[in-house]
């Protein structure tokens, strides 16, 4: 029996496959448990792997925080070509890039710039829409 954690991931997994089918890139899940958790063929000659995070952490300040260490590691650009991150209350997908996640434990999103609660780390989700 999978654990709540577990389903929600699932959920994050199955959300970025409907968006890559609707581009029509091809998805595949690895047989073996590895550090990325789907490779997507984009049709460009390069098969991305790709680690996918799911959230609904939202701050009072209206980030949201999302966790990038499994088993006590983060996650690298010789492991991981892109990082997805769900969050199925804004039912969006954010997608980044090496030097947004490389090595970092965390990261913290907003999704609209705020002058009351200016966080310079925050990324902004806007900007990162997969």
């Amino acid at each position: 029996m999978l654990h709540q954690s577990e389903h929600v991931g699932q959920l994050g997994v199955i959300k970025t496959m409907e968006i890559c089918s609707r581009r029509g890139w091809v998805c595949s899940l690895p047989t073996l448990n590895c550090r990325y958790d789907l490779l997507i063929d984009r049709n460009n000659g390069k098969i991305d792997r790709v680690q996918i995070k799911t959230t609904n952490s939202k701050k009072s300040d209206g980030t949201f925080r999302v966790r990038l260490k499994k088993h006590n590691r983060t996650y690298n650009a010789k492991e991981i070509d892109i990082l997805v991150i769900y969050i199925p209350s804004l039912e969006k997908l954010v997608g980044l890039y090496p030097k947004h996640f490389n090595n970092k434990t965390d990261l913290i999103l907003r999704f609209e710039k705020s002058d009351r609660y200016e966080n310079t780390n925050a990324l902004q989700i806007n900007k990162h829409l997969f």
